[in-house]
């Protein structure tokens, strides 16, 4: 019997059929060419350590979940409005600016949406599974599952001939909230794997956000109370996720985005924008150099300073971000 290990366990795993069951097992990791870590590899996901009933071992397919100093877990209910789904794809679609890792749980709903709206951003993305990593629920989801291999990958703690239960569907959610340094609850009844996702994410110190809905659906109820008990920040602007986070783009995808914003821009704002530099200046001065009224400026400053391309200053005065 080897040291450290008490004789009671000695005696239930050192048995013919549990052995024989590892073997197998291991022949059908070979032959799938699955991936596997434990919580002792230096690349095992560092915040999955920081929770007190992180996994041990991870299987995986696509790429190992990398180091990331912004991982986003979007979740949400199984049967959304097609405004929740609109507002997941355009929450994602402005979050891209920082690179965020998107992570959720490949179900119906929310979190197929959250996926597909990364993969078209460009963004890595990862879906925990409550099954092995072989296999895909629902499996109308398969596609979707192999390009996301392709452009992050998916990961279990479950052994590739595990059978689906569905209590594997809540032990699947604290690997959502435990790797992500914020969850965001899109969309949600008063019960589902969303709440309790969140949930965990609060009790794990994560910050959670929650989108807020008008109570005449049952899907926004559970935002709604994630809301009113201080659970989850109210989230109606994604914007506010970089505020609250402290996160801003690299350098070189600040530039990218600013470039792209100027060429759709109409001449009046590009000319009240190259009046402007990285020094406040007064909105007296860009109307003068602008060559138009004070008011008109005023207007066009704001709606630049909306497309996050200007900063407003004390006294009136502006800058270019």
């Amino acid at each position: 019997m080897p040291d450290g290990v008490r004789k009671n366990l000695w005696q239930k795993i050192n048995v013919k059929n549990v052995r024989q069951k590892a073997d197998d097992n291991w022949k059908k990791i070979e032959k799938n060419k699955v991936q596997y870590m434990d919580f002792r590899d230096e690349d095992f996901p560092i915040h999955l350590n920081h929770i007190y009933d992180g996994p041990l071992l991870l299987f995986y397919k696509g790429e190992r979940f990398p180091k990331a100093t912004k991982t986003i877990s979007i979740v949400g209910t199984r049967t959304p409005t097609k405004d929740a789904l609109s507002l997941t794809e355009k929450f994602i679609d402005t979050l891209k600016i920082v690179r965020p890792i998107i992570v959720s749980g490949l179900a119906e709903g929310i979190d197929i949406c959250a996926h597909r709206a990364a993969l078209n951003a460009g963004l890595k993305t990862y879906a925990c599974l409550a099954h092995g990593v072989t296999q895909c629920y629902p499996s109308f989801h398969q596609k979707t599952k192999s390009k996301i291999e392709q452009q992050g990958g998916c990961l279990t703690e479950h052994a590739l001939d595990s059978t689906i239960h569905p209590g594997y569907f809540i032990r699947r959610n604290r690997i959502i909230a435990g790797l992500s340094h914020a969850t965001i609850v899109m969309s949600s009844r008063l019960r589902g794997g969303a709440m309790v996702t969140a949930r965990m994410a609060f009790d794990y110190n994560r910050t959670v956000f929650a989108v807020p809905g008008t109570p005449n659906y049952p899907t926004h109820l559970g935002c709604n109370q994630l809301i009113k008990r201080d659970i989850a920040h109210l989230l109606d602007n994604p914007e506010d996720v970089l505020k609250i986070m402290g996160w801003s783009p690299e350098p070189e995808d600040l530039v990218t985005r600013q470039t792209g914003l100027f060429q759709t821009l109409n001449e009046e704002q590009k000319t009240v924008l190259e009046c402007l530099n990285q020094s406040p200046k007064h909105i007296d001065l860009i109307a003068l150099e602008g060559k138009c009224p004070v008011g008109k400026a005023a207007s066009l400053l704001f709606e630049l300073e909306m497309m996050g391309l200007v900063r407003p200053m004390a006294g009136k005065h502006f800058k270019k971000c």
